[in-house]
């Protein structure tokens, strides 16, 4: 079984082996629901549920797995956290916001950097999770919730990027969902994203977790 948590504090995790599986259903809204096909890059089958702590906020999302048998997961022992992230990952979030952006060929100053970092923490307006395979950062999410006129507030999830080499482990896959998770239970409507046409690779997994709506986005930058 693994368990997923949604809590402000590490304390508040169950006892037992952090991972969290990288497909199944019903991973949202405290159902349960199955893990067939590749959890963290291996075969398993394992239940899987979400639930809120009661006390849990924005920039404190935690992600805990009770696994009785890790090694149903063939093949390595690796183990992902998905988390809020913590003062000291700055560097290792700097250079993986930095090849999201070089990916979208564009380039932010100094100030731009230190801007997100200081409203991720302050977790009022702009939010983030890391993924953590075997302990080191690889995959960054970084989302925000807007008002809508034709439904409850959304959740546009603006930044997802996994280190290119933590590829195919999952890693995009997990932090959709604990993005979706903690957005289902702020009361969003949607969660939602952009990616370019010829984005591809990502495409592929997009395909499989939601659904193109064929909108056209258009920019008027002022």
């Amino acid at each position: 079984m693994v368990a997923v948590y949604l809590s402000p504090s590490e304390a508040d995790w169950p006892p037992g082996p952090r991972a969290l599986c990288e497909r199944g259903e019903g991973l949202a809204g405290r159902q349960w629901g199955r893990c067939d096909g590749e959890g963290l890059g291996r075969t398993a089958h394992m239940s899987v549920k979400i639930r809120a702590h009661p006390s849990a906020k924005p920039m404190a999302v935690r992600a805990a797995g009770m696994v009785p048998d890790v090694t149903e997961c063939q093949g390595g022992t690796g183990m992902m956290v998905v988390a809020g992230l913590q003062p000291d990952d700055r560097l290792e979030w700097g250079e993986l916001f930095r090849g999201y952006n070089a990916f979208y060929e564009r380039e932010l100053p100094a100030d731009m950097y230190d801007r997100a970092w200081r409203e991720f923490h302050e977790g009022d307006r702009m939010h983030a999770l890391g993924a953590r395979l075997d302990g080191r950062l690889v995959g960054i999410g970084h989302f925000l919730v807007h008002a809508s006129t034709t439904a409850s507030d959304a959740c546009y999830l603006q930044d997802l990027f996994t280190a290119p080499e933590a590829r195919g482990k999952g890693v995009a896959r997990a932090l959709i969902r604990a993005v979706e998770g903690w957005a289902r239970d702020q009361g969003c409507a949607r969660l939602y994203w952009h990616t370019k046409e010829d984005n591809h690779t990502a495409r592929r997994l997009y395909d499989q977790v939601a659904e193109n709506r064929g909108f056209i986005q258009y920019v008027l930058p002022l």
